[in-house]
C-alpha cells in the first residue's frame, strides 16, 4: 500500500520511509 509506504518510517531500513530507501538504492548513495 503505497500510502502506508510513504507515511511509515521502516526502523529496518535506517528509519527511512521505503520510498526513501529506493530512492537511495536507485542514487547509489
Amino acid at each position: 500500500r503505497m500510502e502506508y509506504n510513504h507515511l511509515r518510517p521502516h526502523s529496518s531500513l535506517g528509519n527511512l520511509t521505503p520510498e526513501e530507501y529506493a530512492a537511495k538504492l536507485a542514487g547509489g548513495y
